[in-house]
């Protein structure tokens, strides 16, 4: 995780938008010739995000994810989300 608050036992991670495929504007190149590196390379970097949120939902923490986009355009929105997944308001 990006982010990890113990004392709420919450993990955050940041995604970004072109390693993780964000598909409402990082779509995969279709030509090139790294096409292929790619869609492995986000392939596996999905498979590892999905382990990663099992292991820690399995040791009872919550897990929150946040696209890369989302903190450069809406901060505050991100912010507030993190807040509810603590059970506190934003300030």
């Amino acid at each position: 995780p990006d982010l990890v608050l113990p004392r709420y036992k919450l993990a955050v991670w940041v995604d970004g938008c072109f390693w993780h495929g964000h598909e409402d504007h990082s779509p995969l190149p279709t030509s090139g010739p790294n096409v292929e590196l790619w869609r492995a390379k986000r392939k596996a970097n999905r498979e590892r995000d999905a382990r990663a949120v099992a292991i820690a939902e399995g040791l009872a923490w919550s897990c929150l994810r946040v696209w890369e986009c989302e903190v450069k355009r809406a901060l505050p929105s991100v912010v507030d989300s993190v807040a509810l997944a603590v059970g506190r308001p934003a300030e």
